[in-house]
């Protein structure tokens, strides 16, 4: 555009302005951070405005303008010898100084081990989930960035979102749509092969969530994460040495589970069921709602995390530390549940034994008692009616929004839903859905140590 960086950035820090870009496993997010106090609401569109409406590509003159006719193709001039050499450069050393850590290091073999190559599609989905390899930066040029760019980089492939505190609405919608009312935005054609497919509708008949085929606008159901062949009941094991001068322990381990919404919600049970095995009115309602799949995991998570650290840690001594979070990336029907745990080095077995045995009394023997249940779900609605008031938490509903067509309602009430939750619905979730599926994993052990103790 016609403004240098450094204008940018002394715009920013003149005005409290906090301007960044994050690139995620399905979408690239750019954040403006803001006071609304002296016209800051229209300062902060400006400049988004100017950020997405006119990206400069180039250190020099290149530019899109997106309000006339797009030229892609013009040669880049300076970006492949400045900017793009220095990313590439800054990418492959982070790619070396992840072989060199234990956590990164082991994180990365244990995606190639869950993910493999085992066919072209599968492989495809697989690459989504591991790291950029030095061979992989290697192979990117400039070309095939600007090829991406213009896949993705298009009025309508993208979704403004505005949270805050402001004095109205009108407002608001006044200054959307002065800069942005106006710019042309056609609707894309079903022939256009290079444009990014988002979903439009969830199928209520199925667990499907539904999207649009580029090609000719049918239904087309998301895929399952790609995860490798495995024997049910038979963890899979791999593991790795890592030369250092102290000698550490680290193992994480990778599970099947539901996805963010628990593959849309109670679709993907038999209302029947719901109706036979719910006493009353009200717990049916509870458990026929579309976010109670994902409320109860979020619980069975929390506990998990408190029997870990209270049954191996507290009791046994067997770890330093121990952690099991869910990973949902959208446009899956499924996720994956990372755990993680520093044992001692000398106790790697002896402590995985443990964290195993605690995963099938709480997932596969549903051993759950009234204070595990009660320690978790306390903490959770404090935390909850905090975040109901930060903005950070309406960006991420959102964002969601963007997939799964959700309501705003459907969060406002989300203290009320998890107080009513009884540890029977986290039963009944347990024993109706595979939550997470404890006899499918695989598991990386890493270790590390000076040189003559690698044997």
């Amino acid at each position: 555009s016609r403004f240098s960086e450094s204008q940018i950035d002394r715009f920013c820090n003149l005005y409290c302005v906090s301007l960044s870009t994050e690139v995620m496993l399905d979408k690239t997010v750019i954040s403006l951070e803001f006071n609304t106090i002296d016209d800051g609401l229209r300062r902060a569109i400006e400049l988004l405005q100017l950020v997405i409406l006119q990206p400069l590509h180039d250190l020099k003159t290149y530019h899109a303008d997106f309000s006339g006719p797009h030229n892609f193709d013009e040669p880049f001039q300076g970006i492949e010898s400045k900017a793009f050499a220095r990313s590439k450069h800054e990418k492959a050393l982070d790619w070396k100084m992840q072989q060199n850590q234990m956590e990164e290091a082991t994180h990365n073999q244990l995606m190639h081990f869950a993910f493999p190559e085992a066919d072209e599609e599968r492989a495809a989905l697989s690459r989504r989930m591991w790291e950029i390899t030095e061979e992989a930066c290697d192979a990117f040029t400039v070309e095939k960035s600007l090829e991406v760019i213009k896949r993705t980089w298009k009025v309508n492939n993208m979704r403004l979102i505005v949270v805050g505190d402001f004095g109205s609405g009108e407002e608001l919608e006044d200054l959307i749509l002065t800069y942005f009312g106006v710019i042309d935005c056609p609707p894309p054609s079903l022939d256009q092969k290079t444009r990014t497919v988002m979903p439009t509708s969830i199928d209520t008949t199925t667990s499907w969530l539904a999207i649009p085929s580029p090609k000719t606008g049918q239904i087309l159901p998301f895929k399952d994460l790609s995860f490798g062949p495995i024997e049910k009941g038979v963890p899979l094991e791999s593991s790795f040495w890592l030369l250092d001068d102290e000698k550490r322990a680290y193992v994480e381990i990778v599970m099947p589970s539901v996805n963010q919404w628990g593959d849309f919600g109670s679709l993907t049970l038999d209302p029947s069921v719901v109706a036979q095995s719910t006493p009353d009115p009200q717990t049916l309602a509870r458990r026929s709602h579309p976010m109670f799949v994902t409320r109860t995991l979020r619980l069975l998570i929390t506990i998990i995390n408190n029997r870990l650290y209270t049954e191996v840690r507290e009791q046994k001594g067997l770890l330093y530390s121990v952690s099991i979070e869910c990973g949902d990336p959208p446009l899956f029907t499924n996720g994956f549940a990372f755990l993680t745990f520093a044992p001692l080095p000398d106790k790697i077995d002896e402590t995985l034994k443990a964290v195993l045995q605690v995963l099938h009394d709480v997932c596969v023997e549903r051993r759950i008692s009234d204070s595990d249940f009660s320690s978790a779900k306390t903490p959770k609605e404090a935390d909850l009616r905090r975040k109901l008031h930060t903005n950070h938490f309406w960006l991420y509903f959102l964002q969601l929004d963007s997939y799964y067509r959700l309501q705003p309602i459907q969060q406002h009430s989300v203290v009320e839903f998890y107080e009513e939750l009884t540890l029977d619905d986290l039963l009944f979730s347990l024993q109706n859905f595979r939550l997470i599926d404890t006899e499918r994993m695989w598991i990386c052990k890493g270790a590390s140590g000076p040189a003559q103790q690698s044997a």
